[in-house]
C-alpha cells in the first residue's frame, strides 16, 4: 500500500468536499447543533430552588437555606420583586412582623412554591429533611452525559456520510473510472477515503463535546473510543456510497444506514437489561456503551479497553467480509 497515493486520494476528497454545499454543511452542522443543544439542555442548576432574600432575613437563616437550595442575596424589596420577575422561576422570601412571606411572579410551577414554603419551614424549625451528600466528580448535568454520548455518536455517523458523498461524487464524474485503471488498489482507495472520515469523526466529536458543555472526560478515552468506532461508521458510509450512483439516491442511502446505526443506542435506551443481549453482535451498541461508560459513568481504562476491544473485533470481522463485494461494486482492483 503506498502512503502516497492514500494521502492523494485524501487530499482531493477535501477540496472537493469544501466545494460541495451538502458535504461543506456536514461539517458545519454538529457544532451548530451542539450549540443548540447546550442552550436547551438544562445544567445541574436548572433542577434547584432559587431564592431571592433580602439582608433583613438574618445571616444565620439565610446559611441554613443554602442548605437545601440557591440563595440570592438582594439589597432591599425593589430589587427582590425585580428579581423575582426575572425569566428563571425564583421565588422571593421576606421577613415580615410575625413572620415570612413567599413572593412568587405567578407563572412559577406548583412545585417551586411548594418547595421553597418547605425549605423554610424546615429552615425555621425541627430538621425534617435529612441531608447526605456524595461527591460524584461531576459538575455538569447527568442530562448533558447522554445528550454528548448520542452527539459523539452522531459525529461517526455524519463521518460516514461524508465518505458516501465522496465516492458519489467519484461516480457521477467518472473518477471512478479511471482510478480502477490506475496503479490503486481497493485497500487504497478505501484507506484515502477513510483518513478524510476519520479526521472529520475525531474533529465533530471533539468540538460537540466541547460545545456542549459534557465533562469532566479524559479525552484520551474518547479518542480511543472514537478511533474504533469510526471503523463501523465508515463501512456503513463505505456501503452507501457503493450501492447508490447519484446525491438523491446517496442521501436516501444514508437516512436509512444513518438511522439504522443510531437505532442501536435508543434501543439500547429502551430494551430491559435481559433483552440486550440481541444487540452484542452490533459494533454500535459497544461504541455506545464506551462513551456512556466514559461521559456518563466515569468508567476506568480497563472497561474502556474491554468495550472498545469487542467493538473493534466485531468491525473488523465485518470489513473483512466487505472488501470484496465493495471493490467489486466500485469497480477497483484488488
Amino acid at each position: 500500500m503506498s502512503a502516497r497515493r492514500v494521502w492523494s486520494i485524501a487530499g482531493r476528497d477535501l477540496k472537493s468536499s469544501l466545494r460541495d454545499v451538502i458535504a461543506a454543511w456536514v461539517l458545519v452542522f454538529p457544532p451548530i447543533l451542539a450549540l443548540i443543544a447546550r442552550l436547551l439542555v438544562p445544567a445541574v442548576g436548572g433542577a434547584t430552588v432559587k431564592l431571592v432574600a433580602t439582608p433583613g432575613l438574618g445571616d444565620a437563616l439565610v446559611d441554613r437555606l443554602a442548605e437545601y437550595a440557591a440563595v440570592e442575596v438582594v439589597p432591599d424589596r425593589p430589587a427582590l420583586d425585580s428579581r423575582v420577575l426575572g425569566l428563571d422561576a425564583a421565588v422571593g422570601l421576606v421577613a415580615e412582623e410575625g413572620g415570612y412571606r413567599l413572593v412568587l411572579e405567578g407563572n412559577e410551577g406548583e412545585e417551586a412554591a411548594a418547595l421553597a414554603a418547605i425549605i423554610l419551614a424546615d429552615s425555621l424549625g425541627e430538621r425534617a429533611i435529612s441531608i447526605r451528600s456524595v461527591d460524584r466528580g461531576r459538575t455538569g448535568s447527568p442530562v448533558t452525559g447522554f445528550v454528548a454520548v448520542l452527539f459523539a455518536m452522531m459525529s461517526l455517523v455524519l463521518a460516514g456520510s461524508l465518505m458516501s458523498l465522496s465516492v458519489v461524487e467519484d461516480k457521477e464524474t467518472g473518477s471512478i473510472h479511471a482510478i480502477a485503471v490506475a496503479p490503486l488498489s481497493r485497500r487504497e482507495y478505501l484507506a484515502g477515503k477513510g483518513i478524510l472520515g476519520l479526521g472529520v469523526a475525531l474533529l465533530n466529536v471533539s468540538l460537540m463535546l466541547y460545545l456542549i458543555g459534557a465533562g469532566p472526560f479524559d479525552p484520551a478515552k474518547v479518542l480511543v473510543i472514537t478511533l474504533a468506532g469510526f471503523v463501523s461508521a465508515a463501512l456503513v458510509g463505505f456501503y452507501v456510497g457503493a450501492i447508490s450512483d447519484n446525491q438523491v439516491s446517496a442521501i436516501a442511502g444514508m437516512k436509512t444506514g444513518n438511522l439504522l446505526f443510531l437505532l442501536v443506542p435508543l434501543l439500547t435506551l429502551a430494551l430491559p437489561d435481559r433483552l440486550e443481549s440481541v444487540l452484542y453482535p452490533l459494533p454500535t451498541y459497544w461504541t455506545f456503551l464506551a462513551y456512556r461508560g466514559v461521559l456518563v459513568e466515569g468508567a476506568g481504562w480497563p472497561e474502556v479497553l474491554r468495550l472498545t476491544g469487542i467493538n473493534l473485533v466485531l468491525s473488523l470481522a465485518l470489513v473483512a467480509v466487505s472488501v470484496r463485494f465493495l471493490g467489486r461494486r466500485l469497480s477497483l482492483r484488488g
